[in-house]
């Protein structure tokens, strides 16, 4: 029984490194890139609807970057074209910070 115990522990370990390992790479390759969305706008610039996670996600995905809605956080809403600062939250703490441009569609 100790020995099975030991064995989860190590296995425990083992899979939280490469989780671990797995999310500095995604902050590694997310770091820095530039993601750009088109919504639609009125006249003056203005989203019909603020920006959502989701659209964060897709346009990322389009680039290559791989993200889930609740990794993504707003330091307010965008409601505007125009290049914001957004950060993504991966597991074990890390985060990455990105750049998301809006533009008109």
């Amino acid at each position: 029984a100790l020995d099975k115990m030991k064995a989860q522990e190590k296995r425990a370990a083992k899979e939280s490194a490469l989780a671990d390992k797995a999310a500095r790479k995604s902050v590694s390759e997310l770091e820095g890139v530039t993601v750009t969305v088109k919504a639609k706008t009125n006249d003056d610039g203005t989203l019909y609807a603020a920006l959502a996670e989701k659209d964060v996600v897709k346009a990322a995905k389009e680039d290559g970057v791989s993200l889930k809605p609740k990794q993504i956080r707003f330091t307010s809403p965008i409601k505007e074209t125009g290049s914001y600062q957004v950060v993504a939250e991966f597991k074990g703490g890390y985060e990455a910070e990105f750049t998301v441009v809006v533009e008109a569609k």
